[in-house]
């Protein structure tokens, strides 16, 4: 596999406090309404899932700042119908700067493009893919039976 380097991400103190702000808001709403994480967490703290969160939402300001969407905010209410980041943009996130493959959710939009961001707390924002591709070329993984996804290896993705 050959070595692939992304695009540092760069998300400004305001966006940090923003990110946490719509994570503590998101995970309130969620409990309030009696949802559960996505990812069977039900051993992790309130604080570390807000912790998660937030990450992620550091991961899509790195993308819409790189992109060059002006004006970008988190959006916690789109519920899958609209891109994280405008126009087309699904954001996929990984803790670990090591990790080497990004999810593709069978729900994900086919018009859009997913792209993979990873590592904390620099940001590196790897590749891309087009999500209908992604669906089309790799079969789903159901990894400790915690929801099937695409499983799109890192080498496989797109260079910015």
């Amino acid at each position: 596999m050959a070595w692939l380097r992304g695009i540092e991400g760069v998300v400004t103190p305001e966006e940090h406090r923003e990110a946490l702000e719509a994570a503590t808001a998101e995970y309130e709403r969620a409990r309030a309404r009696g949802y559960s994480h996505a990812y069977k967490s039900d051993h992790m703290s309130a604080e570390t899932k807000i912790n998660l969160i937030y990450r992620a939402y550091c991961a899509q300001y790195a993308v819409a700042r790189w992109w060059g969407v002006p004006d970008y905010h988190v959006n916690i209410n789109s519920f899958k119908s609209e891109p994280d980041v405008p126009p087309f943009f699904e954001v996929r996130y990984a803790v670990s700067a090591l990790a080497d493959f990004a999810k593709c959710w069978p729900g994900d939009r086919d018009g859009d493009r997913l792209i993979f961001v990873r590592g904390w707390p620099a940001l590196e924002i790897v590749g891309y893919i087009p999500v209908s591709l992604a669906k089309t070329r790799y079969p789903l993984y159901d990894w400790e039976k915690r929801g099937a996804f695409h499983k799109i290896p890192i080498g496989d993705l797109w260079p910015l």
